[in-house]
């Protein structure tokens, strides 16, 4: 090759190198100044790039560029959450918005260690928070996905404990009842001598549980002015004192029936199981607010970015 062609190919090939800064479009090579470089130079020279992982043709814009221009979109479309001063602000505010209204009190209030995952969940807003979990903090959200299934597994699994607790007591003459009164579902303790509270369940839920650390050989239940109270929080269990040793030994009996035991023991697993996730929630979701606080949005969108932020 002559020394006329290298210098003609060398300046080819510093043109080439530095329209792709820019955006290199083959055709505009015959236009113009740049008439004197022919296509087939053109497209040999990035065919070469191309083949080195040097250049690549942009779908988008139909243009050449070199592959650090596709692997900086890819980095902004991943990290880079708003495209102007003015957009960092609004999804600033949305963020903290959202937090505000799913924790009922201003972002500065809410503690810096802890959430209270019940409140929040139950919020009419925590659909839209969490499709910013799901989009953007996928553990977060597939944490969120495996609590709520053991929150209803341990429903499902609470049903026959509590089945079974109310048929003891339907077989010794007992009646378990809620009762509706002023327009609110509580817990009411009639007058009917074979009428206990509801309560009952838990008392013997926490004596099962402490039994599994002490033999308790016998149950004492207390009374007081008003009735039968349970021996740890003294709730009412009953009105009629004269039920006491017959409470008594259906409790007893209760907490040494196997299958009873057995259905308990797979409670407090799953009850283990959904403590343990919604401690890991709360503590992530706090991590969350904590970034917000300092002036760091959240990431991904929800239905209400596109009124925020227009996307």
């Amino acid at each position: 090759m002559s020394e006329k062609k290298k210098r003609g190919l060398r300046q080819i090939l510093a043109k080439v190198l530095d329209d792709l800064h820019k955006g290199l479009n083959p055709p505009d090579y015959g236009r113009g100044d740049a008439e004197v470089i022919p296509h087939s130079t053109v497209n040999e020279l990035l065919q070469l790039l191309e083949a080195s992982k040097v250049a690549y043709l942009e779908k988008e814009d139909n243009k050449w560029h070199y592959t650090w221009y596709k692997e900086k979109k890819e980095v902004l479309a991943q990290h880079q959450e708003f495209t102007n001063l003015d957009e960092y602000h609004a999804k600033l505010d949305h963020s903290k918005a959202l937090i505000e209204e799913i924790g009922s009190r201003k972002i500065q209030d809410i503690r810096d260690d802890f959430v209270f995952l019940e409140e929040f969940t139950c919020n009419r807003i925590w659909p839209m928070f969490l499709q910013h979990l799901k989009e953007r903090y996928p553990k977060i959200y597939e944490n969120y996905e495996e609590w709520k299934k053991q929150k209803d597994l341990l429903y499902e699994t609470s049903v026959p404990f509590n089945d079974a607790i109310k048929r003891f007591f339907k077989e010794q003459g007992f009646t378990i009842e809620h009762v509706l009164k002023k327009g609110e579902l509580r817990t009411e303790i009639t007058s009917d001598s074979s009428s206990v509270s509801p309560i009952i369940i838990d008392l013997i839920k926490q004596i099962l549980y402490i039994r599994e650390d002490h033999d308790l050989k016998e149950i004492k239940m207390v009374l007081s002015k008003d009735g039968i109270v349970d021996p740890f929080n003294h709730n009412l269990i009953t009105t009629n004192v004269d039920l006491k040793s017959k409470l008594e030994a259906i409790i007893l009996r209760c907490i040494t029936d196997s299958e009873l035991k057995s259905i308990f023991s797979e409670i407090e697993r799953i009850r283990w199981e959904v403590k343990k996730l919604e401690t890991y929630l709360s503590l992530d979701i706090s991590k969350l607010i904590d970034y917000i606080k300092v002036g760091s949005p959240l990431k991904g969108s929800c239905d209400a970015c596109k009124y925020t932020i227009g996307r």
